[in-house]
């Protein structure tokens, strides 16, 4: 169970730089990427940097899942793309977790079965696994440190830069709201 559940949280975190990498191989298919900025919308990462949302709550796909196209997003379609991987038989959930610092793809497992030998020994006979894996992009990570010191150089962290951060805030409130 949580080897399933390990392989599956590495290979979705792998894969998740492209949406439409296949997902047996890994492998990008030719010519089909995400967008440009898929990052800054549809990842959530501009928001984050000016606090525009305090607390993101992570997106969850249930397990077992059926492809939807489109249903959910780009993450929903990051996690389906995977989520064949794990046997129909297993339930749990399949989440993606974003703070500030670290994303994560985080997979939880059980079968419900009953095996009554190992039910009389530990009195719990349902097989569970629980895995984690970060989403390692370090063109990303470069990018992003850049963006910050930019910003910081350009607004500044003193007290009288607080107007001109809520000024790009709401810039970037509004252009999120015309997409």
């Amino acid at each position: 169970m949580y080897h399933i559940a390990s392989t599956t949280a590495e290979r979705t975190a792998f894969a998740w730089d492209n949406s439409y990498r296949d997902g047996t191989s890994g492998q990008a298919s030719p010519g089909k990427y995400d967008g440009l900025y898929w990052r800054m919308k549809d990842d959530e990462m501009l928001e984050s940097l000016f606090g525009i949302i305090a607390d993101q709550s992570p997106t969850v796909l249930s397990i077992p899942s059926v492809a939807n196209g489109e249903q959910g997003g780009l993450t929903t379609r990051k996690m389906l793309t995977f989520s064949p991987w794990i046997p129909s038989a297993y339930q749990g959930d399949m989440t993606f977790k974003r703070t500030a610092l670290q994303r994560a793809v985080h997979v939880g497992l059980h079968n419900p079965i009953v095996i009554l030998p190992i039910e009389r020994f530990i009195y719990r006979s349902e097989p569970a696994g629980r895995a984690y894996a970060g989403v390692v992009d370090p063109v990303e990570f470069i990018r992003n440190v850049d963006l910050a010191r930019y910003y910081l150089g350009k607004i500044g962290n003193k007290p009288e830069a607080a107007d001109s951060r809520k000024k790009a805030s709401s810039i970037l409130s509004r252009r999120q709201g015309l997409n």
